[in-house]
């Protein structure tokens, strides 16, 4: 596997255990700064390899067993966790996050949905009439 593909997978398994939806090629191609059809490409190979798959037709890809077992490995065989390479591409997911939802609904709810993850605290947010909340369990 190579560096490149090892860097989506991880963030794969980062993103889905995130948001508990398929993972897109759009959204890492603004992670990792390149174009959708290299990530598309990388994902493929990893689908090969058996460490991610695509539910259905169109769907974006998320972890298989063996992808977790490997983003498993490679924490617990790093010694530091916590370099400069992986804030800043945590830093580049969220901006992405926030960044990709298109439409001001979204973005708003985004927004929360980050400041939540980053803050561990309960976020709420009004859309017109409506109340959006994020961070109970």
């Amino acid at each position: 596997m190579t560096q490149r593909q090892t860097a989506i997978l991880l963030s794969i398994v980062e993103q889905y255990a995130e948001v508990a939806s398929p993972v897109g090629s759009s959204l890492l191609a603004k992670l990792f700064g390149v174009s959708s059809a290299t990530i598309r490409a990388e994902m493929a190979e990893l689908e090969r390899l058996d460490y991610i798959v695509q539910p259905h037709t169109s769907a974006g890809r998320v972890p298989t067993d063996k992808g977790y077992r490997y983003y498993v490995n490679t924490l617990t065989s790093s010694e530091d966790t916590s370099h400069p390479a992986s804030e800043k591409r945590a830093e580049r997911a969220l901006t992405a996050r926030v960044e990709g939802g298109g439409l001001p609904d979204r973005t708003i709810r985004n927004a929360v949905d980050t400041l939540v993850e980053l803050t561990h605290n309960l976020g709420i947010a009004t859309i017109g009439n409506q109340l959006y909340m994020s961070g109970l369990s």
